[in-house]
Order: structure tokens, then sequence, then C-alpha cells
């Protein structure tokens, strides 16, 4: 399994404070920095196939019988950018390119008050094959006066876990078994997790997702109602126990 790069931000907006009824010339420290996260937003992100991303689309396209399945079998660089939007839903289309999410702004105190302060969290994902700094410096570049930018976190590119290992077979066996006719392949995720520590230092590890989910509570991923049904849950749990037993138990 690979993953993409994260890379995440806080924007830190200084202006002068003082009274709403008087603006200040350039709006004051929230409109600079509403200013800058469209600059930020603004930045080219252009689509590129990366090796494991084109392995994984090729396995997934196998599995599905429609345009989108013939697109991901036959995707290859340049990328045909105009198909891929029409074709792809943002899920698959987020693992084809760098993003930029802004998911939080802070600033103020009252309604009729200009903040001195604000702040801003920009969550980027870098390609899996893509060190952050490029990106990084671009952002940089997009801070007016008064602007800086702190790094909460900025990880690296890091090998992915070979397929051909005792754990995988255990892994791929035990899910074929849960799900008859079901296909077990490496994928490429555009989240992230610890396991790029591990994997960074040659151990062996691997992301699974022993719980089914539909297509509405797929929806509802970090929502305030996150959920899967119960019984996906309970299954899930199985599998995992029976995961655990197989690898635990070989002779």
């Amino acid at each position: 399994m690979q993953q993409k790069v994260p890379l995440f931000l806080r924007i830190h907006m200084k202006g002068p404070a003082g009274h709403s009824a008087s603006p200040p010339d350039g709006g004051g420290t929230m409109v600079k920095l509403m200013q800058t996260l469209e600059a930020i937003e603004k930045i080219p992100t252009p689509y590129r196939l990366t090796p494991a991303v084109e392995r994984y689309f090729r396995m997934l396209g196998n599995s599905k019988k429609d345009e989108k399945g013939e697109l991901m079998r036959s995707l290859r660089n340049p990328v045909d950018t105009e198909r891929v939007n029409r074709v792809l839903p943002p899920g698959y289309r987020s693992l084809l390119h760098d993003t930029i999410a802004i998911t939080r702004i802070n600033g103020g105190h009252c309604s009729n008050c200009f903040p001195a302060t604000a702040t801003a969290d920009v969550d980027i994902r870098v390609l899996d094959d893509e060190k952050p700094d490029a990106m990084l410096a671009k952002v940089q570049q997009a801070m007016p006066k008064g602007g800086s930018v702190e790094v909460l976190l900025a990880s690296a590119p890091v090998p992915e876990s070979p397929s051909n290992t005792d754990l995988f077979a255990v892994l791929a066996n035990a899910m074929k078994q849960a799900e008859p006719g079901s296909t077990v392949a490496p994928v490429v995720s555009a989240g992230t997790s610890d396991s790029r520590y591990f994997r960074a230092r040659g151990v062996v590890a691997y992301g699974i997702a022993p719980f089914k989910v539909n297509y509405y509570d797929a929806d509802t991923v970090h929502g305030i109602d996150e959920r899967i049904r119960a019984r996906f849950f309970a299954e899930g749990l199985q599998l995992m126990r029976q995961i655990v037993r197989n690898f635990c138990a070989r002779p």
C-alpha cells in the first residue's frame, strides 16, 4: 500500500486592530487572510500519473465494466484532463494531483472589532512520489506583508511495503474467504497513516480496511455522523481476528 504525502500548514496573519465601523485600507486582517487563502487555493496542481497509482488504477479498472474502468486501465501520462474530470469522481481524481484543502479559520473576538491576528489551517497532500518542499515554497510566495507559514506536519515519500510477503498472503486469503470472488491488491490512499514511519525503516506495514462500507456511509467519513452498519462492524471484527489468528498461528 502507498499513500500521498501530507503537508499540514497554519497560516498566520497580522493587521491593525480597531473598530470595524472604520475599516482600514485593504479590509483588515480577516480580509487579508481570506485573500491569501484564495491565492493558495489557486496554486496550480496539474494531473500526473505516478507508477503506484497507475498500477492501482489498472487493477481497479479490471473490476469495472464501464467507462470509468476503461479509463483507469488505459490512463497514461500526459493525463487527459478533460476526460478525467468528466469520468472520475473526486476521490479517484485526488490520486492524480496535489490537493489543497482549507479546513479551519480562526480570528476575531467580537462583531464590531477588527482582530490583530487570525489563523487558518491548510491540509495539503502531494503525490506519493513527491517531496513537499516545492509546494511549501509556493505557499510561502503567496504570503503578503504580515503573513507567515507555520509547518504543522511535513512528511516525505517512503517506499511501499512489498506484496510478496507472508503477511500479505495471509491478508489476501482471509479477505477472499470473507468475500468470495473479491480481488485483493495493493492500493494508493489519498490519506495518510503512521505506517509511513514503519515503512521508512524497512518494516512491513499494510493499511487494511476489514469493514465494509456502503455508498451512503462512505460520505460520512470524518463527519459529525461518521458511521458504518452494525452488521458490517461485527463482520469486520471477525475478519480482523481471523487475520491475526492465521498469521500468529503459522507453523
